[in-house]
């Protein structure tokens, strides 16, 4: 799993994906991507391996990609989705 994020103008927008197997065993990238779009006062969308997201408080980006890291340990624990 990847979650990638920037500022963009100042608006953060979030790319994620996962690894074709993982969302062949029901992880999906927007579950991963969503608590950090949500963070940053956005959404996401998306499905299976690819999903992206954004919103305006740019001010919130690393607490966003903590989510998404938090979310994407919680799913490779066998946590399933949101």
């Amino acid at each position: 799993m990847v979650v990638l994020g920037s500022d963009a103008g100042g608006r953060g927008n979030l790319v994620g994906m996962v690894t074709k197997d993982l969302a062949s065993g029901g992880a999906s990238a927007r579950d991963v991507v969503m608590p950090a779009a949500r963070a940053i006062g956005g959404g996401a969308g998306g499905k299976g391996d690819m999903a992206t997201g954004g919103g305006s408080d740019i001010g919130k980006l690393d607490e966003a990609l903590a989510a998404a890291e938090a979310e994407a340990q919680r799913l490779l624990e066998g946590g399933g989705g949101t």
